[in-house]
């Protein structure tokens, strides 16, 4: 067993041991702060988006004195001027990165693969070619969503271009509130959207029942039911149709290091492995708890919202060697399509951790 398998074993048992602990009344204790690793200068660790973020959650809270964990949509800008030292981005964005930096950051794990879900009130688009002649609403046009849509309808026996009419919006919140207020549609989006759209167009349902009369009355009595169901249901996910083309799961949300970060700093990138990979299997492992604890802290509205958000979210931690044949043959396929959104080129080995 590595040294640092054991510290990540060693450390999630110690997170579910605080956790499971309760005080009088059942109120949930907070694990005592852990001073072992405290620095004068914290670690800068800027996140792009959710799922990452939610991936994070448990390295941002137990672990501040250890590492300043911003959420900025500009994570790669943050890199590039000196603010941050490490970053979660997608995947095509830190490929990006690499060439754009002439190889100044390193892709040090994953955190969360791919997920890009068909979302819909017609029950019948449950398949790749059911989308033929229809209407789509997308984001992500120009970059890795726009080319993993393209991808997996070619493979599939549909024409991007002249078999489905797919509307690319900039704003995922818009096409959110856009299914909500039409209550029909078609959509391609990325976690938490289509959740939300689920959550969103849930309809109440009044049933009633007969019970069957008795001899001393010779009266019926109704009972009358309410059950709920969403007119929106998630039938295909994109991601893992490409994953199935590519025998290789799509992975998403990355970590990159800037290299000299790396090199000035091993004891600390392999600290921060252990911590981060602590906090991917406690979201991912501890769906229930975690679900409280993500809404209790903002990220979402509702219960129902973060459950469904995570458990779809594909959480899950991969070091950079695992995720090198799957990274690979997905910036292949991208690079294919246009060399744009991952800087121009394919990086080569150094781009691994």
């Amino acid at each position: 067993m590595t040294k640092r398998l054991f510290a990540v074993i060693l450390a999630f048992a110690m997170l579910l041991a605080f956790a499971g602990c309760t005080g009088s009344g059942g109120t949930q204790t907070t694990a005592p702060e852990n001073t072992d690793h405290i620095r004068e200068v914290k670690t800068r660790v800027a996140v792009a988006e959710m799922p990452m973020t939610i991936a994070l959650e448990k390295l941002k809270t137990d672990r501040a004195y250890a590492y300043e964990v911003t959420n900025a949509q500009n994570a790669a800008e943050l890199i590039k001027n000196g603010s941050a030292d490490i970053a979660a981005l997608p995947l095509d964005a830190a490929a990006k990165l690499f060439n754009e930096t002439n190889g100044g950051v390193k892709l040090i794990s994953a955190i969360n693969l791919s997920y890009l879900y068909v979302v819909t009130s017609i029950a019948d688009i449950n398949s790749v070619d059911k989308l033929k002649g229809q209407t789509v609403y997308a984001v992500g046009k120009g970059t890795a969503n726009e080319h993993i849509i393209n991808h997996v309808l070619s493979e599939n026996g549909v024409d991007p271009e002249k078999d489905v009419d797919i509307q690319y919006s900039d704003d995922a919140e818009a096409l959110v509130a856009k299914a909500i207020d039409d209550k029909k549609g078609i959509y391609i989006l990325p976690e938490p959207y289509a959740t939300q759209i689920v959550a969103g167009t849930v309809v109440e349902t009044e049933t009633t029942t007969a019970a069957a009369s008795t001899a001393a009355t010779d009266e019926t009595t109704e009972y009358k039911q309410t059950s709920t169901t969403s007119i929106f249901g998630k039938t295909v996910n994109f991601a893992k149709e490409f994953g199935k083309l590519n025998e290789s799961p799509l992975v998403y949300g990355c970590i990159v290091a800037k290299t000299e970060y790396i090199n000035a700093n091993p004891d600390i990138i392999s600290e921060f492995m252990t911590f981060s990979e602590v906090s991917v299997n406690y979201i991912g492992g501890n769906i229930e708890q975690a679900t409280i604890e993500l809404t209790d802290s903002g990220y979402f509205t509702d219960n129902t919202a973060a459950y469904n958000s995570i458990i779809s979210s594909n959480i899950t931690f991969l070091e950079a060697d695992a995720l090198k044949s799957g990274a690979s043959k997905a910036l292949e396929t991208l690079y294919s399509a246009d060399p744009a959104p991952i800087g121009g080129s394919i990086p080569d080995e150094s781009f691994y951790y």
